[in-house]
């Protein structure tokens, strides 16, 4: 799904479009809940090559379908050995 990472600052926000895949609320295997207002997106490496924003961080947004959704945890995922995206935690929508 097409979408913009935001990151907030001083004196202007930078923006980044990109493409993300939308993993929707479910259950913690441990902890036995349903948050809703949890979001998790997978963000490719190669969207954010060439960029102002080379490596999503905590509290930056990504814009999607005009709600903003603020960034918790940022998990970076491999394939043998190589960087080859993001799972984004994010909170809002």
């Amino acid at each position: 799904m097409p979408a913009d990472l935001v990151r907030v600052a001083d004196p202007t926000n930078i923006t980044v479009p990109i493409v993300v895949m939308r993993r929707y609320a479910e259950e913690k295997k441990l902890e036995h809940e349903v948050s809703q207002q949890d979001a998790w997106f997978i963000l490719q490496f190669v969207t954010l090559e060439g960029t102002a924003i080379t490596t999503p961080r905590k509290n930056d947004r990504v814009l999607k379908d005009g709600e903003y959704y603020t960034i918790n945890m940022v998990n970076p995922k491999e394939s043998h050995g190589e960087l080859v995206g993001w799972e984004l935690r994010c909170t809002g929508g």
